[in-house]
């Protein structure tokens, strides 16, 4: 064969292997592949392409018959002019070598060798010749990616196409090898684009966007997922909510007054932290000291101690002149002049024998001012200025009463453990004094007596005459 008829022979083999790459005819074989699961339904990848399986040349078209596949144990149609499909060099022809794709293909050493048949051949690093897709042969993947939802992906690291088409890794995980893992670490969550620790940040606690509220506190931080907080003097955190932690200001919340679940009875008001009576000018707790908690108006407590109360603490005395309590400053609110008003106070007597002086701002025996005294242990006794007013009532040693003087235009009224015990229509007016508010004894002319063996607790005065049922309601509410 002369150089001239092998040139002809030579590239006619070339145009049958660049028909056969190119898939024409294209009857049965549709679409290009890499692996067995790029092909669709039966078809495996064999030769480049998606091919049918077979047993036998009856199960392939006309113009193919079965053969061998790459893989020993399944065959598959060819075209019939269609190199025979390889698994290695030495299964083809001197000059040939057997692709990645299992076909026998001219050895190549440029792409100039190859475009001989075909303009847009290209020779491999492996010196085979091969043709790239067709340019209406659809969406074709390379570099280990697969086409998912109409593009290609890398189920590798494709965090919406983790491991297989449409596995969705959460907003908190990456896709690492095929795999949804978490991309954040040691308890950390993450929050827009950063991993915070939710356990502690305060603008995170315990999920991202919660903000720790420094409302109110003077301190405020996120411990184990939960917001903490050193509240300001006077409010707390009464709701349990742990995104406001001092939401509540004690020092005026009826229901949470002083401390969180502390209600005001219905005929007081909260004011400073104490359920004060309505318009109250002083209110005296005994909290372990002589604070007045509407107007400052404090009383030196002189000897006196503190012991339990009707209600927390209340001040007690031993009977002799050096314990009392004293307001020394001439104070107008306590001359109770002409105006209605409501006293209210809890006592207790260690001895009903003498009589001992409650609480009075008198200037001499006959006035000017006023004076409340348990007289005997069946009498309380008022005295507003000349006049006294006796209250017939049943005083037991050991046990807490409540006493309540009110005046309400001309009559003054003793309410006793609840009940009224006395009216009277005295003097209108009080004249006022410049004798000092005591308690615990009576002070008049300098000379100290009718000292109380026993306890004081909740003193208060209202600037209104309080009603029958908020004066029993007062002894109600705390009556032991």
């Amino acid at each position: 064969m002369n150089h001239s008829a092998s040139s002809v022979l030579r590239t006619g083999l070339w145009l049958l292997l660049a028909a056969t790459l190119a898939g024409c005819p294209k009857a049965r074989v549709e679409q290009q592949c890499r692996f067995n699961d790029e092909c669709e339904g039966q078809l495996i990848c064999a030769g480049s392409f998606c091919r049918e399986q077979c047993r036998s040349d009856r199960d392939c078209p006309e113009i193919g018959f079965c053969v061998p596949s790459t893989d020993p144990s399944k065959s598959v149609c060819v075209l019939r002019r269609s190199p025979r499909l390889c698994s290695m060099d030495s299964e083809c022809g001197a000059g040939r070598i057997c692709t990645h794709e299992g076909l026998c293909s001219p050895e190549c050493r440029s792409d100039r060798d190859c475009r001989t048949f075909n303009l847009r051949g290209a020779c491999t690093p492996g010196r085979f010749c091969v043709l790239p897709p067709e340019p209406d042969a659809g969406l074709r993947c390379g570099g280990g990616s697969v086409e998912c939802a109409g593009r290609c992906v890398d189920l590798q690291t494709d965090s919406a196409h983790c491991g297989v088409c449409a596995a969705t890794c959460t907003a908190s995980q990456i896709c690492a090898m095929g795999s949804c893992e978490d991309r954040c670490f040691g308890g950390a969550v993450l929050c827009g684009a950063q991993c915070v620790a939710v356990a502690t940040d305060p603008s995170n606690c315990g999920q991202c966007g919660r903000v720790c509220s420094s409302n109110n506190a003077d301190r405020s931080w996120c411990h184990d997922g939960l917001c903490k907080a050193l509240c300001t003097s006077g409010f707390a955190d009464c709701d349990g909510d742990p995104a406001s932690p001092c939401e509540t200001d004690t020092r005026t919340s009826e229901q949470h007054c002083g401390r969180c679940s502390n209600a005001c009875p219905a005929a007081r008001v909260c004011g400073g932290g104490r359920c004060l009576l309505p318009m109250s000018m002083a209110h005296y707790a005994f909290e372990g000291d002589g604070i007045d908690a509407v107007a400052s108006l404090d009383l030196r407590v002189v000897g006196a101690t503190f012991v339990q109360g009707v209600s927390g603490r209340a001040i007690s005395f031993n009977g002799t002149a050096s314990e009392y309590a004293i307001r020394t400053a001439d104070d107008a609110v306590f001359d109770l002049m002409s105006g209605d008003f409501t006293l209210s106070l809890w006592f207790w007597v260690d001895a009903t024998a003498g009589a001992q002086t409650l609480v009075e701002k008198l200037g001499g025996a006959s006035g000017p001012g006023w004076s409340l005294s348990v007289a005997t242990s069946t009498s309380l006794e008022l005295t507003v200025e000349a006049v006294i007013i006796t209250a017939p009532v049943s005083v037991r040693a050991g046990r807490w009463h409540h006493v309540a003087v009110r005046r309400e235009g001309r009559l003054y009224s003793v309410f006793f453990d609840g009940g009224l015990a006395a009216n009277s229509a005295a003097a209108t007016v009080l004249n006022g004094t410049t004798a000092p508010l005591v308690l615990g004894r009576r002070n008049v002319g300098g000379a100290p007596s009718n000292f109380l063996r026993g306890r004081l607790d909740e003193f208060s005065l209202s600037g209104r005459a309080l009603t029958d049922a908020e004066i029993r309601t007062e002894y109600t509410s705390l009556a032991p």
